[in-house]
């Protein structure tokens, strides 16, 4: 058992691979803090924006090294960064499938599973004569490398009407894309009943919607009006998960029902009691400096995922005896989906903010540490419209999430100038896991800058302060200074934690005293201070310079017993290992000369002795022989082809 202070050393490595490493801009960081945790804000850039497009639909998806986003008419993407972002009209971007009306209500989601991006957009003619959600599938993880496109054909007959679908959802659980739209009947607008469609992956001729070929349901169902609204969640058990949240009369209810993907079956649907948590009514927000409302949504589930057995969901509910409307948030343990129940809810207040804030336009993330986080907008009389998010640590009571924290505000109320006295919010917004680092979250939502929406992307990082963290890397060794780290050295990391740690060699984890295994992911992508120089050159012979008796300038007629020194030059400093042998140079007449010293210098000298009869009227070097021996510089490089080309400075005979 090591123990250390509040630092470990953790290795020890010669550098010898060439990497870049890019300075670590410093983080704004914004005290969250829940039961022992605390959130970082670690990405903040503008999205999409549309002059021409009202209102916003939030749709944000994150692959591994891409983030693809849309927004009202626009779809973009660009790098974790938001740097150099590829813009483009969802009119161009679908027009392969000859969309017939407006497209609108965008979602995507990146199949980590699959390395893919998938967007869908409703396509409706004028009057919904037809209606479509249009999809698309990238072609691997990067999205600049191409898109398969397929269209699902939304009209449906219910009850002998014609009728159209909108705002749909999706999901994807690696095998199957899963869609559900509730909808509306074309002549009498009402609300007639959900469809669901599983979309094999790769099902059907042409190898299905992954590979281009033709887009194959596997597997539909209608379902009442009665039952409201279904979201859907795919989980990483080979199942899906359907759940609609309504009022019977005395309360809210939970309808939920799963499909098998190994049978290709729906399940029997099964209802649960949220209890009497929702006055009813339309859901509105007040904004500072107008009369004008925005309107908060509805109660249906806004955003739901399966995580660790269990199903995390949010919706909008007036709750009993608030003047606001809220954010309610619940999770249900569907370990048994025959008989699912209720773990928690509650409510995301608005009061920390300011006098009768509602929240709504929500949408949650659970990361598989159990870390989970809720993004939302808040608005009311004496403040904009802005874009916050709560959160919860893996090891905190169910529920306990922090205060609601900023992450971006608006300059302005809220008017789209149609004369309106309730504006639209955008009815989605985004919250996903980062596909790459632990204990983070990618979140989007909307905004008000230069009288008009925008769009916010923040990448938030939850830590948990009672378990120690990575507070410090610092560079060490042999002809390092400053932190820089000088190729073919031997370097030492020194780790830096938040606290005393110990390390049990038999399983590597640093631990604290309480027995807490240390938090490393603060060493992913840590840039110490300084530069790293690796050195990927190999040192070349620049020169070679002869010397001598009877030799000036490199030139010259030395006679028999005379000692001939060649000074072979090389552009960086080299050492040579005689332990197998000496080195020689050997010339055109078959003389030769061997290595003398000048090692660990740029100069190395090797001599012959002039011997009798020798008479060649220009020597030339024909050829350099390690003879067993080595010649390197730190980094283990050398190059002495020169060593040929170079011959000596002069003339000798």
């Amino acid at each position: 058992m090591n123990t250390v202070r509040g630092l470990m050393r953790i290795a020890r490595s010669r550098c010898r691979r060439p990497d870049q490493l890019i300075p670590l801009s410093v983080a704004a960081f914004l005290a969250g803090i829940g039961m022992g945790y605390s959130s970082q804000i670690e990405t903040l850039f503008a999205g999409p924006s549309v002059t021409s497009t009202y209102p916003p639909h939030n749709g944000l998806a994150v692959g591994p090294n891409y983030i693809v986003m849309v927004e009202g008419s626009r779809i973009e993407w660009t790098d974790h960064a938001g740097g150099s972002p590829t813009l483009q009209s969802t009119y161009d971007f679908f027009s392969s499938l000859s969309p017939t009306g407006g497209l609108y209500d965008p979602r995507c989601i990146y199949d980590s599973v699959n390395q893919r991006f998938i967007v869908i957009m409703q396509s409706g003619a004028s009057g919904a004569t037809r209606s479509d959600i249009d999809i698309a599938v990238s072609k691997d993880s990067n999205p600049n490398n191409g898109w398969y496109f397929s269209q699902l054909n939304t009209s449906l007959t219910i009850n002998g009407q014609l009728t159209a679908s909108d705002r749909p959802m999706l999901s994807t659980g690696g095998r199957n894309i899963y869609i559900t739209a509730p909808q509306f009947d074309v002549k009498h607008s009402g609300y007639a009943g959900m469809g669901w469609w599983v979309i094999g992956d790769t099902a059907g001729p042409g190898g299905g919607i992954y590979n281009g070929g033709t887009l194959t349901i596997t597997a539909n169902q209608l379902t009442p009006a009665s039952q409201g609204i279904f979201a859907v969640a795919a989980g990483n058990n080979g199942k899906a998960y359907y759940a609609s949240d309504y009022s019977n009369g005395s309360q809210i209810v939970v309808t939920l029902q799963t499909y098998d993907a190994a049978t290709n079956t729906f399940g029997p649907a099964s209802t649960i009691g949220l209890g009497n948590i929702d006055q009813g009514g339309t859901y509105t927000a007040q904004q500072l400096g107008t009369g004008l409302l925005l309107d908060a949504g509805d109660k249906r589930i806004a955003s739901m995922l399966y995580a660790n057995g269990f199903l995390y969901a949010v919706a909008e509910m007036k709750p009993i005896g608030s003047a606001v409307p809220l954010v309610h948030w619940f999770k249900i343990d569907a370990r048994n989906p025959s008989a699912p129940t209720v773990v928690a809810q509650g409510d995301i207040s608005g009061a920390a903010i300011g006098t009768n804030v509602a929240t709504f336009n929500p949408s949650i993330a659970v990361d598989a540490l159990g870390d989970v986080i809720i993004n939302f907008t808040a608005s009311g009389p004496n403040m904009y419209p802005a874009d916050y998010y709560v959160f919860q640590g893996g090891r905190d009571p169910t529920g306990s999430f922090s205060a609601p924290i900023l992450y971006q505000a608006s300059t302005g109320f809220f008017d789209s100038g149609n004369g309106s006295s309730v504006q639209r919010w955008g009815v989605n917004s985004s919250a996903t896991v980062d596909p790459n680092k632990p204990n983070s979250f990618w979140i989007s939502n909307e905004y008000v800058a230069n009288g008009w929406w925008q769009t916010s992307v923040a990448h938030v990082a939850i830590h948990n302060s009672a378990i120690v963290t990575v507070s410090q890397i610092v560079a060490s060794g042999t002809a390092i200074t400053s932190g820089d780290l000088n190729a073919g050295q031997m370097v030492t990391p020194t780790v830096n934690f938040s606290a005393a740690m110990t390390v049990n060699t038999a399983d590597s984890n640093p631990k604290d005293g309480a027995g807490n295994t240390a938090n490393l992911s603060g060493a992913i992508n840590y840039n110490p201070s300084g530069t790293l120089q690796i050195d990927t050159v190999a040192p070349t012979v620049s020169s070679i310079l002869a010397s001598g008796p009877g030799i000036t300038d490199g030139s010259g007629n030395p006679g028999a017993g005379q000692v001939v020194t060649l000074t072979v030059n090389c552009s960086q400093p080299v050492t040579v290992n005689t332990t197998g042998g000496r080195p020689t140079l050997m010339f055109n007449d078959g003389g030769s000369a061997t290595h003398q010293g000048g090692s660990g210098s740029t100069a190395l000298t090797l001599s012959c002795t002039v011997a009798a009869g020798r008479n060649t009227p220009d020597l030339v070097l024909s050829s350099f022989n390690l003879n067993g021996a080595s010649v390197q510089d730190g980094a283990g490089n050398a190059d002495l082809s020169g060593a040929t080309v170079a011959r000596n400075v002069g003339c000798l005979s």
